[in-house]
């Protein structure tokens, strides 16, 4: 069959799943799961295993997790609410889109051993920070690691994301290399002759630090025989020694409520009450680096100001010497934060995970980009798909596997970078999850996922508006075409209630490329108010149906559209419209290049769907499909400010 499958598809939302829709807002929508991680009071398993399940979604199964934070909450606030939920705490989303059969099971697996969340009952919009794509690769410090050991077994993270659970596997400092990404020192004694790699690892593979206890004050003061390089990574000139000042005294204060690390319920303050540093306090005259970050400090500690200008911080973090090319160093005081109170375990313990999910996927060293993908497919027909990578990369670089959520084949490889994807021939299966692993020479995975929406068949026809307007007693009916390749047969319809259409008349379709202006007269209009459309049918008896509009004895709208209402609109659209009883029908939402937005199933019988917060999207030209029934109806809309 011939047909260009690329035609200038439908399009409503201006809006793709991963991308917001202006600066953190995105859409999620029903079927989704909420992962609750604001469950009070927290213990391990509802605050430390979903870190668990999401290290698995993400090193194994390629699905990507929406980390939500709300910009503006307060401590321990709320970053949303849906179906009657408070959610707070950075909660973790998985988009409907990704929920297959064995992402399921593994959420109700994840549910037994204590991992709290619900599926969304209706689309709704948040603030998304960010979205995880890349499972954290820890390194434990050959002499202290063992210290934090019990963190992942707590979060039942594997011991294969950190070296094993024998010190044969982990690393000292001047063993990392390009292949760690995460250092975890939760004590030591830092000198420039053990650590100083340090310095370099750092700086020239963007590695992450974590340290607590007294490592932090040594470390920061640490400096090569030469005296041109200090270790001062989060201070301008280095903090006073652990052995020089006083303790912090609880409770502490918090602060960058919003920021990714500080996502956890509660207080740290308990779990740092051990160990020879429980806190940390810049020189005087220095301070902290402008781009470190506090997130829990004393504001009356017993040295400040007479030893340090302060605040005398408990959790702090940011990049090293303030330097955007460099990795991200955490310090968390105290010397084991498996002690105090469970909450207070529970929150230090976040507060590390986060600092390692945020620091891992912000050094995201590849970007795969597969925004050439189609985002429509036709089932049982190939596509070309590819991706591609950072301008200094090449695909020879890495091992490359193709994946994909619903069957189908890649030819002829799943292993090079542009294979033919054939989708599977089954009418039934109308969404799909293609992803890409590009793997380096480190093991270190990237993945990439893109859902894609299935369907029977497309039409290769843009079929323009169509208008009407009255010349006498007759009602003149014009519209216009673009793409007519395959199309046979367009046939004028009407009807007097808006659902019951009958063909009045047909014309033979030019069937060219370049479209044509037609027109159309009814000369025996009926009734008070009547209605038309167009119905476009292609060589393989596929229908595609255009706009409605209403004529009136008094006046014709063309503007007053029969199934959607307001247009143009501002914030709440009415769609309106029969779906047959025990049909499976779909909403589908498309960008401008025929990219899928957003998909919606409708259930049989569906007259009417309210769409609101239609002001989240920018001003322009949107347009929605309706697909059920071996029908396809198009619809397009205007949204203004």
């Amino acid at each position: 069959m011939k047909r260009n499958l690329y035609f200038f598809l439908f399009i409503f939302f201006h809006f793709v799943l991963t991308c917001p829709v202006k600066a953190g807002v995105e859409i999620i929508p029903a079927g989704s799961f909420i992962i609750n991680m604001g469950i009070v009071p927290q213990t391990k398993a509802n605050g430390l295993k979903p870190y668990g399940l999401v290290y698995e979604l993400l090193k194994n199964q390629n699905v990507p997790v929406k980390w939500v934070i709300n910009p503006s909450k307060v401590k321990d606030g709320i970053d949303f609410s849906h179906n009657g939920i408070d959610y707070k705490g950075g909660t973790f989303i998985i988009l409907e889109s990704y929920r297959t059969a064995t992402i399921n099971t593994l959420i109700s697996i994840w549910q037994t051993k204590g991992v709290v969340g619900a599926t969304t009952v209706s689309d709704f919009f948040v603030d998304v920070f960010q979205t995880l794509q890349f499972a954290p690769n820890w390194t434990l410090d050959k002499d202290n690691g063992d210290i934090a050991l019990e963190y992942f077994l707590n979060a039942e993270i594997p011991a294969s994301a950190h070296g094993g659970s024998a010190k044969s596997g982990w690393k000292y400092p001047s063993q990392l290399g390009i292949c760690d990404d995460i250092f975890v020192m939760p004590h030591a004694d830092p000198t420039w002759a053990t650590h100083s790699n340090l310095y370099y690892w750092n700086k020239n593979y963007k590695g992450n630090i974590w340290a607590a206890c007294h490592a932090v004050s040594v470390m920061e003061n640490v400096v090569d025989p030469t005296l041109t390089i200090k270790m001062n990574f989060l201070s301008s000139t280095g903090l006073v020694d652990y052995g020089d000042h006083a303790d912090g005294t609880p409770p502490y204060t918090y602060t960058n409520i919003s920021d990714p690390v500080s996502q956890f319920m509660g207080t740290l303050d308990a779990s740092t009450e051990n160990g020879s540093e429980r806190i940390f306090m810049p020189l005087l005259g220095g301070g902290w680096n402008a781009t470190t970050k506090v997130i829990a400090y004393d504001p009356t500690q017993a040295n400040v100001p007479a030893l340090s200008p302060g605040p005398a911080s408990a959790a702090v973090y940011g990049r090293a010497y303030g330097d955007a090319t460099r990795g991200y160093v955490m310090y968390e005081g105290g010397h084991d934060h498996t002690k105090g109170t469970t909450t207070s375990q529970v929150a230090a313990q976040r507060a590390f995970f986060n600092f390692s999910f945020f620091s891992t996927n912000s050094k995201a060293l590849i970007t795969v980009d597969l925004s050439s993908v189609p985002g429509v497919m036709v089932i049982g027909t190939p596509y070309p798909v590819n991706f591609t990578l950072p301008a200094g990369y090449s695909a020879s670089q890495f091992k490359i596997k193709w994946k994909s959520s619903c069957g189908g084949t890649f030819f002829p490889s799943d292993t090079i970078q542009s294979p033919v994807f054939t989708p599977p021939n089954n009418p039934s299966i109308t969404e799909c999850v293609l992803s890409v692993d590009i793997t380096d020479s480190c093991s270190r995975k990237n993945f990439t996922a893109r859902s894609i929406f299935l369907t029977a068949a497309l039409l290769p026809l843009k079929l323009g508006k169509l208008s009407a307007s009255k010349s006498g007693n007759d009602i003149e009916l014009k519209w216009e075409t673009f793409f007519e390749n395959d199309s046979t047969e367009f046939f004028i319809q009407r009807s007097e209630n808006g659902f019951d259409f009958k063909n009045i008349g047909g014309i033979k379709s030019v069937n060219n490329n370049s479209g044509k202006l037609y027109q159309f007269a009814d000369k025996e209009m009926a009734g008070s108010t009547v209605y038309y459309r167009i119905k476009a049918v292609d060589i393989d008896n596929k229908i595609f149906l255009g706009n409605v509009v209403t004529v009136s004895n008094s006046a014709v709208d063309n503007n007053s559209l029969y199934n959607v209402y307001p247009n143009p609109v501002k914030d709440r659209l009415l769609l309106k419209f029969e779906v047959p009883v025990n049909t499976l029908s779909h909403l589908a939402f498309f960008d401008m290049n025929g990219v899928l937005m957003f998909k919606k199933e409708i259930n049989a019988g569906t007259k009417e769907i309210i769409l609101n917060n239609m002001d989240r999207f920018p001003q322009g030209v949107y347009y929605l499909q309706y697909s059920g029934n071996n029908t396809v109806l198009s619809k397009k809309i205007v949204i203004v400010k």
